[in-house]
């Protein structure tokens, strides 16, 4: 229902996408799934939701299965995978912007994101044809904008300002140092 409420505000500021980073994986209640699934429609095919790929099979070259959530809310939105490749330091340097699942291409998140908002950018990274793209980081924490739920919630807020016509990304951002999920 929280998020539901957070998506409502979100979409009334007319983001040009949002990216949900939230895995719905199981039922809450009628009531919470249904406000859930109204939100998601509102968005009108302007949300993406995180997926996983899953049990990559060598021969094939392509994944077998895609841990998608609930078709109740998937049917609604657009998909991307958040799966990254193996890395043996804690800071992502390469992203995948395009995998093969079961049923072919896949984009991952970034690039479903980036396909709603500038399609011609999406297309120029295809284009390249590279397998791994590497992350060139150019910016730390301080140049974006977070809002707590909470800011997000409150009717006195205006949102529209700082919305309007960008990407908005949702997610968990705890403010425990041991994940570090400013820096992520």
């Amino acid at each position: 229902a929280r998020i539901s409420g957070m998506l409502d505000r979100i979409l009334a500021a007319n983001p040009r996408v949002i990216g949900l980073d939230v895995f719905f994986s199981g039922h809450k209640g009628v009531i919470e799934d249904s406000l859930l699934q109204n939100s998601i429609k509102k968005g009108n095919q302007k949300i993406v939701l995180a997926n996983a790929l899953q049990n990559f099979n060598e021969e094939a070259g392509r994944f077998e299965n895609v841990a998608v959530d609930d078709t109740m809310f998937s049917n609604y939105a657009r998909i991307g995978f958040a799966n990254f490749p193996a890395n043996p330091t804690r800071t992502i340097r390469y992203f995948s912007p395009v995998e093969l699942g079961p049923d072919g291409p896949i984009r991952c998140f970034a690039a479903e994101i980036m396909h709603i908002y500038d399609s011609s950018a999406v297309n120029r990274l295809f284009a390249r044809n590279n397998v791994l793209e590497r992350i060139h980081f150019t910016s730390t924490e301080d140049h974006f904008i977070l809002f707590e739920s909470e800011t997000i919630l409150d009717t006195t807020v205006d949102l529209r300002p700082a919305l309007e016509d960008k990407i908005v990304l949702m997610g968990y951002s705890g403010t425990n140092e041991w994940n570090d999920p400013l820096i992520d």
